[in-house]
């Protein structure tokens, strides 16, 4: 048939393929995940998970194709860059904020606020070690 027999690799289709089953693997994981939790059966959910995850590492050692190219990292950069300034937002005004609040007795911050404000504080602190990382690498 025209148009159907290729010698080339179809890189563009290739990517797509090398996507959709990344995205179904991840998917998966988290489907079994929930339904392991559901079924009142968390280590079952946690173990087909984790199988998900080596499967989705073992697809990715042997994969000759890279899902994403160079406008998928841009605008994935762009993301993580929104998604900072996002979460610097809510960090720079949120902590002191309610720290001032529960010093005046007005509020008092819920049991897991805390733990959020110091687990961003722990993404940024990370990100600035993979940025001098990079920067000194490069």
């Amino acid at each position: 048939m025209l148009g159907t027999d290729t010698t080339e690799h179809d890189s563009l289709a290739a990517r797509r393929r090398s996507r959709r089953t990344i995205w179904a693997l991840v998917a998966l994981g988290c489907v079994a995940y929930v339904a392991g939790l559901a079924l009142d059966r968390p280590l079952v959910g946690v173990a087909l998970y984790w199988l998900c995850c080596v499967a989705f590492l073992g697809y990715a050692a042997v994969t000759d194709t890279d899902p994403y190219d160079e406008r998928d990292r841009e605008v994935q950069a762009k993301a993580a860059g929104s998604t900072l300034t996002v979460a610097a937002f809510v960090l720079i005004a949120g902590a002191p904020g309610m720290a001032a609040l529960e010093a005046a007795n007005a509020h008092a911050a819920p049991a897991w606020f805390w733990g959020a404000m110091f687990a961003l504080a722990g993404v940024f602190g990370v990100f600035a070690l993979g940025t001098t990382y990079h920067e000194r690498r490069t």
